[in-house]
């Protein structure tokens, strides 16, 4: 893993599980020790209700240890109410109600306030992601700042008979669809991330806190900012079709598993590589909590966010467009 992004920013004792692939994702887990035992467990964090538009209520059960509210999480709601989105990561303080300003409507043309947590929770698509790296766009309490993104995120998909900003004219007509990709790529064990590519590139790379905590959130990851990625690319034409293939398979049965062994192997030391070309630099730090700041990172072509805790890196949320 030398000079690759992990060492860069500090993850030096991670490991990586056998490629995932279906269709034009494939996935390589990240595997590791919890990277910290002083974080609250996902189920402590709950979604309150939203207070008004643009703003997020989170609570945060535990007792001792600081909750992370994902970044760019957002909600679905069958509540004749306004959807929202986080516009970048935060923390919940132990025992604390906290509420979040300048998160996103992600319904152009819906009122209500949400109440409750029982509702879909997703990760933003990988498009509508890379707008928010921008410090001013993030911090700005200005609740429709996505809904020109969205029109133009879910503009020519089919099945998408609405316009403008609402995301889950996409969302809900593709449930299957982004469903499946969830039974394609189940975690596997001591896994605390994941390397994302479309075809052969890179797409994104998340690192969480702890296995629960991958355990708990990769459903919305996988199927609400890759999958929706993807399939939008796909139903666009914006991406080649193709899977991943092993060539010269032996017709011994013996041989034939060590060769296609070999050519995972190969592929997957090839993808891990790719992380290498990736140049680092800082949109800016955030202090979150007494123990927690994030740092906005930028890349050659997208970024993400980078929690730190006591001077150790426990979240990583990054995501690429290198398939342009």
């Amino acid at each position: 893993m030398s000079n690759s992004i992990f060492e860069k920013l500090g993850f030096n004792d991670l490991e990586f599980d056998d490629i995932q692939s279906a269709d034009e994702m494939t996935i390589i887990p990240i595997i590791g020790r919890d990277r910290t035992s002083e974080i609250a467990k996902p189920e402590n964090l709950r979604f309150v209700r939203t207070t008004n538009y643009g703003s997020m209520r989170f609570e945060n059960i535990d007792s001792d240890y600081d909750a992370i509210v994902p970044s760019n999480m957002f909600i679905i709601t069958d509540q004749a109410a306004q959807d929202h989105a986080m516009s970048e990561p935060n923390i919940v303080k132990p025992k604390k109600v906290t509420t979040f300003t300048n998160a996103c409507c992600i319904q152009s043309s819906q009122g209500g306030f949400i109440k409750g947590n029982d509702h879909q929770y997703d990760i933003l698509p990988l498009e509508l992601r890379l707008h928010l790296l921008n410090p001013t766009m993030r911090n700005k309490n200005q609740y429709g700042k996505l809904w020109n993104h969205i029109g133009r995120f879910i503009s020519g998909i089919p099945k998408v008979t609405g316009h403008g900003g609402h995301l889950e004219y996409f969302f809900r007509p593709y449930k299957k669809e982004l469903n499946d990709f969830i039974a394609e790529f189940e975690p596997v064990r001591n896994q605390i991330g994941a390397i994302i590519l479309f075809t052969d590139k890179i797409a994104g790379i998340e690192i969480l806190p702890t296995v629960t905590h991958w355990n708990y959130y990769w459903t919305w990851l996988i199927r609400g900012c890759y999958a929706s990625q993807l399939l939008k690319l796909k139903l666009t034409n914006q991406i080649n079709k193709c899977r991943l293939t092993i060539s010269n398979i032996p017709d011994s049965i013996d041989e034939m598993k060590e060769s296609i062994n070999n050519s995972l192997n190969s592929t997957k030391e090839l993808f891990i590589d790719k992380t290498r070309n990736i140049n680092i630099s800082s949109l800016g730090t955030k202090k979150l909590s007494n123990t927690c700041t994030n740092q906005i990172i930028k890349t050659n072509c997208g970024g993400g966010d980078l929690i730190i805790q006591n001077n150790n890196p426990i979240y990583l949320s990054m995501v690429e467009c290198t398939w342009k």
